[in-house]
């Protein structure tokens, strides 16, 4: 049993690690297909600035002018009417690094909205949903079944 319990906590914490971005990562990144990966996940392009106090400590300058390139086109790619519109349907907050102009925020407004409406719906139901006749032999309401 322990020996599971350590196994779990393991992987869990060897999954949790690869997730993150690391210093050794700082060495090998290739900027540009980061920049990409980040925008499309909906990241602000502000999150760059948390690569230059890591990268420092390993001696490496991130290249914004490639990071840029890569945001650039990952959030073109990202801030899209359906991306919005599932976002939005799905109940997810508004990812900021798409403008209100976009096709994207008009998507998600709409996706949201109906999003609300279900919410709405489903508690509307619930309250006008009959509710089982709750009564004791006796015949009085509330009481308690006697078996």
């Amino acid at each position: 049993m322990i020996k599971l319990l350590l196994l779990s906590v393991s992987i869990f914490f060897v999954s949790s690690c690869s997730s993150t971005f690391s210093q050794s990562d700082c060495i090998k990144a290739d900027w540009q297909a980061l920049g990409y990966k980040d925008a499309t996940e909906g990241k602000a392009f502000a999150d760059y600035d948390n690569y230059a106090p890591m990268c420092q400590k390993v001696n490496v300058s991130p290249d914004q002018a490639q990071y840029e390139l890569g945001y650039l086109l990952g959030i073109k790619d990202y801030c899209t009417k359906e991306n919005g519109l599932k976002k939005g349907a799905k109940g997810g907050g508004y990812d900021k690094s798409c403008p209100t102009t976009s096709e994207y925020y008009l998507a998600f407004l709409e996706g949201a909205k109906a999003f609300k409406e279900a919410q709405e719906r489903h508690v509307l139901n619930n309250l006008t949903r009959p509710k089982p006749d709750v009564t004791d032999q006796t015949g009085q309401a509330g009481g308690h079944v006697q078996y």
